[in-house]
């Protein structure tokens, strides 16, 4: 796949090498994206766990079972989608959106999508035919997945964060023909 360039973001394969950038961007979107959702205890302490998340990042580039892709401008990383094999059991057949995160500085200008996008063409060239992810309930980027075609499946789970607890709702793509 040839890599896309816009406004001066390049949308590539991550490399061996992100692992740093990924955490960083990692840390700091989930600071800016969840800020009132979790506790802001949680969101505070999170650049302490930097090296334990580049180890993570680390493990997952090597890991022939994980596809990421990187939003990249002069400043380096700013964003990141990461798809898997399905950890649900009643999901087979699809592909997991395991995480896509974008700076908030980014935001508005069309990576997210571009990411997504990315992705899903990468997914159907494997064969996948939809994709699934979960969103924490009342999370704003829940638009941007139905502005992308994922719809609500019904299905819901308990998670805790930060000592919280919290619904996550999946959404679904029955088909990879990005909108």
């Amino acid at each position: 796949m040839n890599p896309k360039s816009m406004n001066q973001v390049l949308i590539r394969r991550a490399s061996l090498d992100d692992e740093v950038g990924l955490a960083q961007v990692h840390i700091q979107s989930w600071q800016e994206a969840y800020k009132g959702l979790i506790p802001q205890d949680y969101l505070d302490q999170l650049p302490s766990e930097l090296e334990r998340r580049i180890i993570a990042w680390k493990g997952s580039l090597a890991n022939p079972e994980r596809w990421i892709f990187v939003a990249e401008s002069t400043h380096g990383i700013v964003g990141f989608v990461l798809f898997g094999p399905p950890r649900d059991q009643n999901k087979s057949g699809f592909v997991e959106l395991g995480a896509i995160y974008l700076m908030a500085s980014e935001k508005g200008q069309g990576i997210g999508y571009s990411l997504l996008s990315a992705g899903f063409t990468l997914m159907k060239d494997l064969g996948f035919k939809r994709a699934y992810c979960w969103v924490l309930e009342n999370n704003p980027t829940i638009k941007f997945y139905e502005r992308s075609g994922a719809a609500y499946s019904g299905q819901m789970k308990d998670d805790e964060i930060g000592g919280k607890k919290f619904k996550e709702l999946a959404y679904q793509w029955d088909s990879l023909d990005f909108k």
